[in-house]
């Protein structure tokens, strides 16, 4: 497993490459509209976007299949 963090170059906050079966629990920070989350796989990379909500947001848990 090889873990890049890229603050600067395409928006990414983490770039990781690893390889057979992983599992995640990703903590999505405050002011992150929990229902607008979306996860997406394409060639192989899994990209996950968290849009901007206000920030008395309510912590959720959220699944992604």
């Amino acid at each position: 497993s090889k873990r890049l963090e890229n603050y600067d170059k395409g928006g990414y906050i983490v770039w990781e490459h690893s390889y057979g079966k992983f599992f995640r629990i990703l903590q999505i920070p405050q002011g992150i509209k929990a229902e607008g989350v979306h996860a997406m796989m394409e060639n192989g990379m899994l990209t996950v976007s968290f849009p901007m909500a206000g920030p008395d947001q309510q912590p959720q848990c959220v699944p992604i299949t």
